[in-house]
């Protein structure tokens, strides 16, 4: 009589997850819309808000989660904060501990995120290779032959996430690749065709996983434009004038058609004490030579006017230098960008600047791991989960030297949990459910998701995984 039961009991829960798992591919069954208990909500706090808090109420309860301004959020990383919905309810308000804030807003799904500047819901990215940025700088729209910088940044639990950046002309359709996979996470692409693109940035992690995003910008013809366009100015930002060296600043312009279809030019110099360092005046010409004087910053602020007095103006600072051989890290990188304690990090730092050779020494939180030497790189391995202040002294062949710091992020092992699909913390129906409608292609699991799913040990995840679970759970097993 046990075994029968056992047996119609078993039976019902494979039919149940059967049906569920069919209902989600023939799409009889959506995705929940609305928030519940226990679900996460989050906010891209692109407005810089000091203090995120979260207000909730509705539900049948009728209760508020707290009083106004509601509770705090939690930093997750960047911008973005969570919160845990604590009951059944249904709006909410974000704000700056009070003000400003958002209107009444309609809680979603687990996972749903609010921009705070845009205004708008998205969604908080929970796939392996998770993006915490990505855009382009200036802002669309541009025109032909400016540089763009396209950026993006993400990571993964598997290790350092490689970037691919393309573009999609709407005239054709074709993909054109500026960047195959790198590590590299930045690509400046200087567009020759006016059109709508769209930007499309991938990030693969060491499994191979990947993730997408894309956006349009739209780049359009200066050789039509009536106002003046400013494409750049030279000598960059980055190369340091020497004090009483003539320097050439070369500005790239077009656009001004109209009239006369000419460009005036002017440039006013101010140097470090806050004087003007020339006598601005109108000419033809997009170049305008200098000698600095004094070591400190210096500014250009170049004008460039049509013939129609429509004008542009943009200022560049300049450092300027006594010594012309200054040292410099041009770069210093860890790799992977995050890790777990126990874990090998490379370190890689390229010094500039100075007279050649260079000797490195890299520290972590003040202690040396690798002495002066040749070498530009040198292996770590953290023992303990926190942050971590890595250093590189950088010592040219005169003895001058140069220093460059980041904050490094070491997390702790996690404890494989059977069961613990979604990694909260807690085996429920919630894991059973994410298992299933990860098997039918819903939703992702993590890499340590993925471990915690295999809940039989038989090192696959099926569906005897989610219905073990749900035995577990019944008190059946």
């Amino acid at each position: 009589m046990v075994k029968t039961k056992l047996k119609i009991v078993s039976t019902v829960l494979a039919l149940t997850l059967v049906m569920a798992v069919f209902c989600a591919v023939s799409g009889n069954v959506s995705i929940t819309a609305k928030a519940a208990q226990g679900d996460q909500v989050f906010l891209n706090n692109t407005a810089g808000w000091a203090n995120c808090y979260c207000y909730a109420w509705g539900g049948t309860s009728g209760k508020t989660n707290a009083a106004w301004p509601g509770v705090k959020m939690t930093l997750v990383e960047g911008n973005i904060y969570s919160y845990t919905i604590p009951g059944d309810q249904t709006k909410c308000i974000f704000s700056n501990n009070g003000s400003p804030q958002t209107s009444d807003l309609t809680l979603p799904a687990s996972g749903g995120m609010y921009d705070n500047k845009a205004g708008s819901w998205g969604t908080y990215d929970t796939s392996p290779v998770h993006f915490t940025s990505f855009g382009a700088t200036p802002d669309s729209p541009q025109y032909k032959g400016m540089p763009i910088a396209i950026s993006a940044a993400a990571t993964s639990e598997n290790g350092a996430v490689q970037y691919r950046f393309s573009v999609i002309p709407a005239s054709t359709g074709t993909e054109q690749v500026l960047q195959d996979y790198s590590a590299s996470g930045t690509y400046t692409w200087t567009p020759t065709v006016a059109d709508t693109y769209t930007v499309r940035i991938i990030g693969q992690d060491p499994a191979n996983n990947t993730s997408k995003r894309e956006f349009s910008y739209t780049i359009m013809d200066d050789t039509i434009a009536v106002p003046p366009v400013f494409k750049a100015m030279t000598p960059s930002n980055n190369s340091p004038l020497q004090t009483n060296a003539q320097t050439t600043i070369n500005v790239n312009a077009s656009g001004g058609h109209t009239g006369t279809n000419l460009l005036f030019y002017k440039f006013v110099v101010t140097d470090p004490s806050g004087k003007t360092a020339n006598v601005p005046y109108y000419t033809l010409s997009p170049n305008y030579t200098f000698t600095p004087t004094s070591s400190g910053t210096y500014t250009v602020a170049a004008s460039v006017q049509g013939s129609d007095n429509q004008t542009i103006t943009t200022t560049y600072t300049y450092s300027v230098s006594s010594d012309p051989l200054v040292p410099i890290v041009q770069s210093f990188t860890q790799n992977p960008s995050t890790a777990t304690a126990n874990t090998k990090v490379t370190l890689t730092a390229v010094a500039a600047n100075g007279t050649a050779p260079y000797t490195y020494q890299f520290q972590a939180n003040g202690t040396t791991i690798s002495d002066f030497s040749t070498s530009n790189t040198c292996s770590w391995t953290p023992t303990a989960a926190g942050n971590y202040t890595l250093t590189v002294n950088v010592k040219d062949a005169a003895g001058k030297t140069a220093t460059s710091s980041c904050t490094y992020n070491v997390s702790a092992v996690v404890v494989p949990v059977p069961g613990d699909a979604n990694c909260d913390g807690v085996v429920n129906l919630k894991d059973a459910t994410l298992i299933q409608k990860y098997l039918v292609g819903l939703s992702t699991l993590t890499t340590q998701g993925k471990t915690n799913a295999d809940y039989n040990g038989d090192s696959i995840v099926n569906l005897k995984d989610a219905t073990a679970i749900q035995k577990k759970l019944a008190g059946m097993s």
